[in-house]
């Protein structure tokens, strides 16, 4: 009934709609530790947790036989099977608290299993302790470098771009804290290119730990810039319209943000309607698209003359608009250019950050530590493997003691792909759980 073969379940009993009580006993007797046999000295009932059964939460009653040596006077107990003695829980419940624990919140496990919270966190935390010890992480030819706000605070993310898999989640983003991650990099000298957005410290980190790996400043950070140009544009418009016309601007503001090939027909007779009303809204659009057109070029020769010949046709409404776009290209020329030998974006760190923050708002309450550990043990050496329109993750060089119960979805050509499937954990390493 219980598929523990090791105990003889005596009776069951439902208690409410909630819970399942098996009683079980144990025959076996402990090994006596002197010449004389033990004897029988009485009982002790033990509680025990164990997974879920038809939707119920299961407890497992032992009555452990206490013996007592009539040389030394010493009263042994029998060994209980299949038990985990540190949480009072079978060893497969253990197992599953893990598994689950990667994926699911812990409030939303303790109701499911029916066990404290606490126990749930602190399995968690021993376990994620172990794991993160015996994590052994690359240094990665080309490093992303970005930044996420949470838990009231920024905190670094360092990213595999080419791997496309995480490195670590630091405390904090700022210049001390990026260069003492770096110095303490193993095999510094692996890191060839590093992906990052226009933030001085980030730049002077690596120029300081790693001079002789390239910067990459990631190109959508920088097309965003225009679309930021064209947005200024378009609000100062708005506030020498009427009302109406205002809220019809602003209704449409997504057709003017849009690339123009992107754009529908229809949506386009909508644009030039506003063009041919506004010429400044036109000007600012074409300097936009203009812009977007340099990302095109086959080299960074040809990259900088377009932008050039980008920069002297802009009329002063658009230099006024752009302004911030034109400081950053002044600043940053260096690595912005660098994409069109380099062909790196920072996408992969972008998505990372989308993911972290999917599992913060799911574990709201999490400290740093378990986030961490989470992202660290979900996706560090694991590749995301794009297919069918889903993300799996691919295992990379090491080998976790535990699956991390994440589901993978069958590829075109799944049998290319070497999966990283389930497995128990030892039970002498789970012992100390």
């Amino acid at each position: 009934m219980l598929n523990l073969d090791a105990l003889k379940v005596d009776s069951r009993a439902e208690v409410g709609a909630t819970d399942y009580v098996f009683t079980v006993r144990v025959d076996d007797a402990p090994d006596p530790c002197c010449p004389q046999p033990l004897v029988r000295n009485g009982n002790k009932p033990v509680a025990y947790r164990d997974l879920p059964m038809h939707g119920r939460h299961v407890t497992i009653r032992v009555e452990r036989q206490r013996y007592l040596c009539r040389s030394c006077g010493k009263t042994r107990y029998v060994a209980v099977p299949h038990m985990n003695e540190t949480n009072m829980m079978t060893q497969r419940l253990v197992e599953y608290i893990i598994t689950r624990s990667m994926e699911t919140q812990f409030t939303a496990l303790s109701r499911e299993l029916g066990v404290d919270e606490g126990t749930v966190r602190r399995i968690f935390r021993r376990f994620a302790k172990v794991q993160l010890e015996r994590l052994n992480i690359e240094t990665p030819e080309v490093m992303g470098i970005d930044e996420i706000h949470m838990l009231s605070r920024y905190r670094g993310v360092i990213t595999n771009v080419k791997e496309r898999t995480l490195v670590d989640l630091l405390e904090t983003r700022n210049k001390p804290a990026i260069i003492k991650y770096l110095s303490e990099l193993k095999n510094k000298e692996r890191v060839q290119v590093v992906a990052m957005d226009m933030w001085n410290p980030y730049r002077d980190a690596v120029r300081e730990i790693l001079p002789k790996a390239r910067i990459v400043v990631d190109k959508f950070h920088v097309v965003r810039m225009a679309n930021e140009g064209m947005e200024r544009i378009r609000k100062e418009l708005r506030l020498t319209l009427p009302t109406k016309t205002r809220l019809q601007l602003k209704d449409d503001r997504w057709i003017l943000l849009r690339n123009k090939e992107d754009l529908p027909a229809f949506k386009r007779m909508i644009a030039e309607t506003w063009f041919d009303r506004f010429p400044d809204l036109k000007s600012g659009y074409d300097a936009k698209e203009a812009f977007r057109a340099i990302w095109t070029a086959a080299t960074a020769d040809e990259a900088r003359d377009r932008y050039d010949k980008w920069l002297d046709g802009l009329d002063e409404t658009c230099q006024a608009a752009f302004a911030d776009l034109i400081t950053a290209m002044c600043n940053w020329r260096e690595e912005i250019f660098a994409y069109f030998d380099l062909r790196v974006t920072n996408a992969y760190t972008e998505a990372i950050n989308g993911i972290a923050r999917i599992v913060n708002r799911a574990g709201r309450g999490y400290s740093f530590e378990v986030l961490r550990a989470k992202m660290l043990l979900n996706y560090a050496n694991h590749r995301m493997v794009w297919g069918g329109g889903m993300a799996i993750r691919r295992k990379l060089g090491i080998t976790l003691p535990l699956a991390l119960g994440v589901p993978y979805w069958k590829l075109q050509h799944p049998e290319k792909m070497k999966l990283h499937q389930p497995r128990i954990l030892d039970e002498n390493w789970l012992s100390d759980f």
